[in-house]
């Protein structure tokens, strides 16, 4: 969201030209229920509503919805905690990437890369 409004309202850019391509970080990811124990909902509600938040108005000022690319999937709840940093759970998180990216990478292909670009001209020579 941050990102749309800057582009537009410093950058002075065409809403109708933007593409955004905007990752998440895991939609049922287990927010340390195991620490917080009553209040762990509580949380993962806070952060879906933000997400929901950010992602609803960012779409709201582009005018092209289809300039615009979500990617944030969700595992199930215990396969990964938010603090575990060991083998096991990088490499789950490694394979579940490349699977997941597969889904999306025909969109960020013809949003991204499958347009003609202009030859690009620096402003400043060193």
């Amino acid at each position: 969201m941050i990102a749309v409004i800057e582009s537009i309202a410093n950058c002075g850019w065409n809403q109708d030209e933007l593409k955004l391509l905007s990752f998440g970080c895991l939609g049922e990811l287990n927010t340390g229920k195991r620490k917080f124990k009553g209040i762990g909902d509580i949380i993962q509600a806070f952060m879906k509503a933000e997400t929901l938040y950010s992602e609803n108005i960012a779409k709201l000022l582009l005018n092209n919805k289809e300039n615009y690319i979500r990617i944030n999937p969700t595992l199930e709840k215990e396969q990964v905690y938010l603090d575990n940093i060991s083998d096991e759970a990088i490499n789950t998180l490694i394979i579940f990437a490349r699977d997941e990216s597969k889904k999306y990478m025909a969109d960020i292909h013809r949003i991204f890369f499958d347009i003609k670009k202009e030859d690009f001209i620096p402003i400043h020579k060193c």
